[in-house]
């Protein structure tokens, strides 16, 4: 499985709260297969900001890989291999999935936490 890019903060949450424009991404580019499409042919096919299009892009090997840059083209993007040979219902779930992951490890963060804030101010209340 591809890695969280090192140019994406760890604190970014990559899934939630995008699965909608991820899943339009996928359906697009499944509907043109073998096609590889620049970020902002991908924007005017699925109504979606280019901004938004591009950091989903970008941001998620998991989903998309980059062909390199020709003179004469910009990046052109496509599904990886994984994730193009999977029904529609598969990548829906498997967004899901890492949208759902991405919620559990945020909530633990923050659950640890408070749970750190609680215990220094009951620590210092005592002394």
């Amino acid at each position: 499985m591809a890695k969280r890019p090192a140019s994406v903060p760890i604190t970014r949450l990559r899934f939630r709260g995008h699965a909608d424009t991820l899943n339009a991404l996928c359906r697009c580019l499944q509907e043109h297969p073998r096609q590889a499409m620049t970020a902002a042919q991908l924007s005017e096919l699925t109504g979606r900001p280019f901004a938004d299009v591009h950091q989903r892009l970008t941001e998620t090997p998991e989903l998309f890989t980059a062909l390199p840059k020709t003179p004469t083209t910009n990046t052109r993007f496509r599904l990886t291999l994984r994730i193009e040979h999977t029904s529609p219902q598969g990548i829906v779930d498997f967004i899901e999935n890492q949208r759902r992951s991405e919620t559990r490890i945020a909530a633990a963060f923050i659950s640890a936490f408070v749970g750190l804030f609680v215990l220094f101010s009951v620590m210092s209340a005592l002394y």
